[in-house]
């Protein structure tokens, strides 16, 4: 499986979804995901072609209080993913990642109270308290635990 199908096969009322080991989806990106507008919490494991492109269904999730993404290898940036847009996202977890880099353009949504990011060493440079380019971005949220030292 590359892409979801175009056609949403879930039902709207779907407030959990783990997407996991799916060795050649290359986006989350088509319209499959987009009814789910009841989705609090969206888990993605072991995706290692994943990647999101501009107008990404993420920022589509309008109820989405949790997102985890984990083991997504080839994932560079979070930027066209849309998080700023996510006004209801509470945590967002990040792990294994090794080439993530970016998260955003714009400051993340004040909803976000946890920001957890482990074993990403190109975006934990870059989020470094005080120092790091995405710290403006990230600097209001109240809990920040980068590679178990919370900030």
């Amino acid at each position: 499986m590359e892409l979801f199908p175009k056609e949403c096969l879930l039902p709207s009322s779907l407030n959990y979804l783990s997407i996991w080991d799916l060795p050649n989806l290359k986006s989350l990106d088509d319209k499959g995901l987009q009814q789910l507008t009841s989705l609090l919490h969206l888990q993605i494991w072991n995706c290692p072609e994943l990647q999101f492109s501009t107008g990404s269904v993420l920022q589509r999730l309008i109820s989405l209080k949790e997102l985890g993404i984990y083991s997504c290898g080839r994932l560079q940036s979070l930027t066209e993913a849309g998080l700023h847009h996510l006004t209801t996202l509470e945590t967002l977890r990040i792990g294994s990642c090794p080439k993530l880099q970016y998260l955003t353009k714009e400051r993340l949504p004040d909803s976000l109270s946890c920001l957890y990011a482990r074993r990403c060493p190109s975006l934990e440079q870059r989020c470094q308290f005080e120092k790091g380019q995405e710290w403006r971005y990230i600097s209001h949220i109240p809990k920040i635990v980068i590679d178990d030292v919370l900030f």
